[in-house]
């Protein structure tokens, strides 16, 4: 009897660590590019914890800024298909880092940021004006970005609806 209990007690603890362990990996269907301001680059790797593979680094002198769609996240790692107006880049995993961003689509203000990625859950915060600066992306899942942003002092952090993001840093995404 003692031991079926055990192997009942270590069966749970390998459910909920496996269970934790797949929630730090989603799908992702988005965009977004490194800072247009960040002037280093940000390494690509061939898989989490791998070898560096390629510098994504933007070309100032030519306006050819890099962005990327994401594809997957893993743990602290995105991996993404990144490219410029004139390149395209290996797929490759990066650090999810400060650098990595997006911008609002609510022109008109009253962005809601969310609990959970999707619209049922709850509104964590509402930015009440538009915001022309970047968003930081901390995380992804599905079409949704989690995204943190400090304006006047304050920190807001949830979810970012997918029409309400714009990966474009040439124009505006109206």
């Amino acid at each position: 009897m003692k031991k079926i209990f055990s192997f009942i007690v270590i069966l749970v603890y390998a459910i909920i660590g496996n269970s934790q362990t797949i929630s730090k990996e989603c799908l992702c269907n988005s965009a977004a590019f490194i800072d247009i301001e960040y002037k280093d680059s940000i390494l690509l790797y061939d898989k989490p914890g791998g070898k560096v593979i390629q510098y994504l680094k933007h070309n100032f002198e030519n306006e050819a800024y890099i962005h990327f769609k994401i594809l997957k996240k893993k743990g602290k790692m995105l991996y993404v298909k990144a490219s410029t107006i004139d390149s395209v880049y290996p797929n490759g995993w990066i650090n999810i880092n400060s650098h990595i961003g997006v911008y609002s689509r609510a022109y008109n203000g009253g962005l809601k940021l969310y609990s959970l990625p999707n619209e049922k859950s709850k509104v964590q915060s509402t930015i009440k004006e538009y915001d022309n600066d970047m968003y930081t992306v901390i995380d992804c899942c599905g079409d949704w970005l989690k995204v943190k942003r400090i304006l006047h002092g304050k920190t807001y952090i949830g979810w970012m609806p997918p029409e309400m993001q714009c990966a474009d840093l040439y124009t505006t995404c109206s």
